[in-house]
């Protein structure tokens, strides 16, 4: 897809993490999943997939510009954007633009142009044992709350209550 995988993820944002916690700036995980993306690999096949996994990518990677973003995918239809100075709120409206954007503008695969929706978990990364591991799990979670609430569409994790 042109982004870091997993492991590159991680190795990015550790440090990164590291200094704006202890300089105290909010930071962010945002997971996001392309919807029903099994039935774009039956539709149009596998080969299709993958161009619409790299132009997913694009995407983020355009929308999550600014120097200190980090994005990358997280595995299979997963991709993973850790966004600094931002606080839940201004995450969760940046995503749903990004949600927005992704379903107005059908792929454009070859000759095909193949309509995407992505749902989207946002979670606060904050001081932790494992701050990036507790962060990625809350925004998982949020994530299946966007997906059991009708997909194409973004939850922030709240630890003061379940995801909304």
């Amino acid at each position: 897809t042109g982004l870091a995988n997993r492991r590159g993820v991680q190795e990015r944002t550790s440090p990164l993490i590291g200094a704006n916690l202890r300089a105290k700036r909010p930071m962010v995980a945002m997971m996001v999943d392309l919807d029903h993306f099994k039935a774009i690999n039956d539709c149009y096949g596998h080969d299709c997939g993958d161009a619409v996994l790299r132009e997913f990518a694009r995407r983020l990677a355009a929308h999550c510009q600014r120097i200190q973003d980090v994005t990358g995918r997280w595995g299979g239809e997963e991709f993973l954007a850790v966004l600094c100075d931002m606080t839940l709120a201004e995450a969760v409206r940046f995503a749903e633009r990004l949600c927005l954007r992704v379903s107005e503008e059908p792929f454009d695969i070859g000759a095909q142009k193949i309509p995407v929706t992505v749902s989207i978990g946002v979670a606060e990364i904050v001081t932790d044992a494992a701050p990036l591991d507790q962060a990625v799990r809350k925004a998982d979670a949020a994530l299946y709350e966007a997906k059991r609430s009708g997909r194409n569409r973004v939850r922030g994790y709240d630890d003061g209550a379940a995801p909304g």
